[in-house]
């Protein structure tokens, strides 16, 4: 979700932004589908892409001429939405969104880009290293056809991952695993440091070999670059190929360099194994050949990481679609993953998936701290003791031995600590909370303050609200009496993510911003909430979890009417009641989206004008799959279920309650339904039709950053991504 800039300053920002492509861009058609890829062409003609690269859909590319940084934001989202056919402002969003992201977009100040959630530009030093290239060569070769395509490519990573596996176990019973495992013999230091330095050299060059034929396999084109990673040098692929292969071709890419691994790895443990067993029948391996057995293990566990840049990490995003995949995967584990397994029943998608990360991390890192702890320290110390005795005893190499000692100590303390720290820290959050419901937040220090003078305030806000637009002056005079201030000083919260519901709040001077965790336990700032803003309007109808938190930014004054006291007086107001309580219904379940629990006064007036009604019965089917998308639709009451029908069968993919929505794929990309959905109990739907979307996301460019965002995460909750 994107983290929303303050309303003043991002507003004139995006006024001012003229977007335009970089100029050194460039457009390629990408090979076996429709869509584009973009990269910047900063280096001599015909060298790889090295600065970015963004798919593009063909719908999307429409919008690629007009972004010649002579209209501004708001001009380019209208004419994009009038087109035939039409691109969406969320959708237009996005795209800018991933381009500025990859040093494809100029035009925008740094609020802007901020507002649209971009990331910093600049490359800190080790990734520059990383990312050093100092020779590119051609690569004639093509994938053996017998190991062509990705199941083999899944057999091969797999069969070796199970060899390492066994052999590791069989070598644990008589201890041959510290033959194994331990890379310095103490004869020749230096030698031997040299031969295991080329060693892991040569152990990355059969990975980006296995790579970049990997990538020749699918027709993309490819070569190999001499790369400098973290002071490591060996032949790896470039970057731009990478980028422009589809989702199945890049699992098939990190498989393969998983195999390159995991192979020599499995060789060498079970030649160690075997060793141990027949030491008299097999004779010692060559110097360079015990180099690579022993530093193979390590290189495997390295690559494997799922917190690290190798293919691990990038299998596990592939699969499972999630963006950002280390900030959330690290959240989980601190905040939510033993508190959802304790709240019990079935989780969602998106919790499973978070729970396997989440296993994955804590499984890397306690054989990681294992391997380092009892093969690779103590293999590394006897190495340094055994320099530091060599020769003449001088104190600079015994200043020396004792540095290597102490970092290698540090690093394999500072892991545990880490790991200790995640897991101590899940622990923690469980033991702190408290069964059973929550309390309510209250206001810090001063509390409820009924001698504050908010009388003149109120009355204009509450004349404002378009909830209570169907009431009498009597009546909207009746609620003001009933509100009660509060007065919040800096950090104080307001209301709390998922705490229950107990008042409605108006915001009448100061400001507050509103904050969202996510089911990965990311938090994010998504609006900022002005004098004149209200929030909480759910709490007016019914005991519901709170699905933001709203923090105080400075000395902050809010009214509030509990739920008891507007029942009671909106129960009195006759005729009225019906539509108050409708336009209280709607407005609850609008702001329930992510993204519209920032919602202002004007914008939730704007969308509750627009929307309609709808109310379906049991059997109705709501969407056609295949039909044009033209609304948003979000479950006010009732049940539904998602179907896609493939050939002669139907797969029920979800089902919809209260506070859910759907449609919105459809109506953002331009693309038909990709499933049906119907109705299984009476469900009272709101209609959001696609010109009132387009308005409200025109008006507040970052509604629609966020909307697309939070699309991709109902995807990956709904759908596995």
């Amino acid at each position: 979700m994107a983290r929303a800039a303050p309303p003043s300053t991002s507003a004139a920002a995006f006024d001012a932004a003229r977007p335009r492509l970089h100029p050194a861009t460039v457009v390629e058609t990408r090979p076996g589908g429709g869509a584009l890829v973009l990269r910047s062409s900063s280096g001599p003609a015909g060298s790889p892409a090295s600065d970015g690269a963004c798919d593009v859909t063909a719908a999307e590319a429409r919008a690629l001429p007009l972004l010649d940084g002579e209209r501004d934001l708001r001009t380019l989202l209208r004419l994009l939405a009038a087109a035939t056919p039409p691109l969406r402002p969320a959708a237009t969003l996005g795209l800018l969104q991933r381009l500025l992201r990859q040093n494809l977009l100029q035009g925008l100040d740094a609020t802007a880009a901020a507002a649209l959630g971009s990331t910093e530009t600049r490359r800190p030093f080790l990734a520059r290293l990383r990312g050093l290239q100092a020779l590119s060569l051609p690569l004639p070769l093509a994938w053996p056809a017998a190991l062509r395509g990705p199941p083999a490519a899944a057999i091969w990573a797999g069969t070796g991952l199970l060899a390492c596996v066994v052999a590791t176990l069989a070598l644990l019973p008589d201890g041959a695993d510290r033959l194994a495992f331990g890379p310095f013999r103490g004869r020749d230091v230096a030698a031997e440091a040299l031969l295991l330095y080329g060693a892991a050299g040569l152990l990355a060059s059969l990975r980006g070999l296995a790579r970049a034929m990997s990538i020749a396999r699918a027709g993309v084109g490819s070569r190999l670059t001499l790369a400098l990673t973290y002071g490591l040098l060996h032949l790896d692929i470039d970057d731009g190929p990478r980028r422009r292969l589809d989702r199945a071709q890049r699992i098939d890419l990190y498989l393969a360099g998983i195999a390159a691994l995991a192979w020599p790895a499995a060789l060498a443990l079970l030649h160690a194994r075997a060793q141990s067993l027949w030491p008299a029948a097999l004779p010692a391996l060559p110097p360079l050949l015990a180099a690579l057995a022993s530093v193979a293990p390590y290189l495997l566990l390295a690559n494997l990481a799922p917190y690290g840049r190798g293919d691990g990490w990038n299998l596990a995003g592939a699969g499972t679609g999630v963006a950002d995949l280390r900030r959330r995967s690290a959240a989980f584990l601190l905040r939510r993953s033993i508190i959802n397994l304790r709240r019990g029943g079935r989780p969602s998608q998106a919790e499973r998936t978070y729970l396997s990360l989440g296993t994955a991390w804590v499984g890397h890192g306690v054989l990681t701290i294992w391997l380092l702890t009892t093969h690779l320290l103590p293999s590394a110390l006897n190495a340094v003791v055994a320099l530091a005795r060599s020769g003449d005893e001088s104190p600079l190499r015994w200043a020396v031995a004792m540095a290597s000692a102490g970092g290698l100590v540090a690093l394999v303390l500072g892991l545990a600590i880490a790991l200790c720290a995640i897991l101590g820290g899940a622990l923690w959050q469980v033991a702190a909370a408290q069964p059973g419901r929550q309390t309510p937040s209250a206001p810090t220090s001063a509390g409820r303050d009924d001698a504050l003078d908010v009388a003149a305030e109120a009355r204009a806000a509450m004349a404002a609200i378009p909830l209570f637009a169907g009431l009498s002056e009597p009546d909207r005079s009746a609620l003001t009496a009933a509100l009660r201030p509060e007065r919040w000083h800096e950090g104080g919260v307001i209301v709390r993510q998922g705490e229950p519901g107990d008042r409605f709040c108006l915001l009448l001077a100061g400001e507050a911003k509103v904050v969202v965790e996510e089911e990965s336990g990311l938090r994010h700032e998504v609006a900022r909430l002005r004098a004149g803003d209200f929030f909480g309007e759910v709490a007016l109808l019914e005991d519901r979890p709170r699905s933001a938190t709203v923090i105080a930014v400075g000395a902050t004054v809010v009214a509030s009417l509990a739920r008891e006291r507007f029942i009671a007086l909106v129960g009195d107001s006759g005729e009225a009641r019906a539509a108050v309580m409708d336009q209280v219904r709607n407005a609850a379940a609008i702001r329930a989206i992510d993204g519209f629990a920032g919602l202002g006064s004007a914008a939730i007036g704007d969308l509750l004008s627009s929307v309609k009604t709808l109310k379906a019965a049991a059997g109705e089917r709501v969407l056609q799959q295949g039909a044009v998308g033209a609304a948003l639709y979000l479950v006010r009451s009732g049940n539904l279920r998602v179907e896609r029908r493939e050939g002669e069968h139907t797969h029920v993919l979800d089902r919809l309650g209260a506070a859910e929505v759907f449609g919105e794929f459809a109506l953002v990309s331009g693309e038909p339904r990709t499933a049906s959905v119907v109705v299984e109990q009476p469900a009272v739907l709101i209609v959001v039709p696609a010109d009132a979307l387009d308005a409200a996301i025109i008006a507040d460019p970052r509604l629609g950053v966020v909307l697309y965002e939070a699309m991709a995460r109902r995807r990956l909750a709904h759908w596995g991504g």
